[in-house]
């Protein structure tokens, strides 16, 4: 009798560590679980709403870095008011000049001459174009051309170096490019050079032409063109030969 209560009571022992084992061993994978769980949400979070539309609220431009950091490389400069699309935020905030924000990454960018790439400080970007830019800064859609087919939609893009172009095929380089100047609501583009494809398609030149010269040589008259400002999102830019109404863009490219 003595023997079978001391089996008995081990037998319990061995059950009552067993099942405590399992306890224990279900809370490490809830709390395993748990931890993936906020690492998956801190990635999904990082990236929530982006892409997105921004620009340089600096006035003294803004520096875009090889690494989300004040010791990265710089590889180049943004102007006063660059709209910009940011792809990628940073795990965490930095805070530079008492400012704190994320770091967030953006895809190539005409810099003047070159292009650049990298990350920035979220600190001098904004959702809107500042209040103290010309209104015609950025991109533009014309809605008409949208209606139509949205791939061939013709959109302006007017750039803080006072460099414009003005497309009409979404993500290529058809159209022209040039300056522009405004003055009150009279906006001037000159200096209008057609690029390859347009030329291609309106001149019938082939890839053997010299296309430097062909470029150069094949530039465009200016243009003065009657500005009329709705509001910040919506302009009508009337042209000799037409009136067309434009709405900032918001497209991702």
């Amino acid at each position: 009798m003595y023997k079978t209560s001391v089996v008995l009571l081990i037998f319990i022992i061995f059950l009552s560590c067993s099942r405590n084992k399992n306890i224990n061993s279900n809370e490490t994978v809830i709390e395993n679980d748990n931890i993936l769980l906020e690492n998956t949400n801190q990635i999904i979070t990082n990236n929530i709403g982006l892409p997105k539309i921004m620009y340089v609220n600096s006035e003294t431009g803004l520096r875009v870095r090889s690494e989300p950091s004040i010791n990265g490389n710089i590889n180049g400069l943004l102007l006063f008011g660059t709209r910009i699309i940011i792809n990628e935020k940073s795990e965490m905030p930095d805070t530079i000049n008492d400012i704190s924000a994320y770091w967030y990454k953006i895809g190539d960018y005409r810099n003047r001459d070159a292009w650049v790439s990298g990350w920035i400080f979220g600190g001098y970007i904004s959702e809107e174009l500042p209040s103290n830019l010309p209104i015609v800064l950025g991109k533009w859609d014309n809605i008409n051309s949208e209606i139509a087919f949205d791939y061939f939609i013709e959109a302006i893009s007017f750039f803080p170096d006072n460099e414009f172009s003005h497309t009409f095929r979404k993500e290529t380089s058809n159209g022209i490019s040039g300056s522009w100047n405004l003055n009150d609501n009279n906006l001037m583009i000159f200096d209008i050079i057609p690029r390859m494809d347009y030329m291609a398609a309106n001149f019938g030149l082939s890839d053997e032409d010299d296309w430097s010269v062909v470029l150069e040589n094949n530039r465009l008259p200016s243009q003065s063109i009657n500005l009329t400002i709705i509001d910040k999102n919506n302009i009508i830019l009337e042209f000799v030969d037409r009136i067309v109404e434009l709405k900032r863009s918001d497209d991702l490219w």
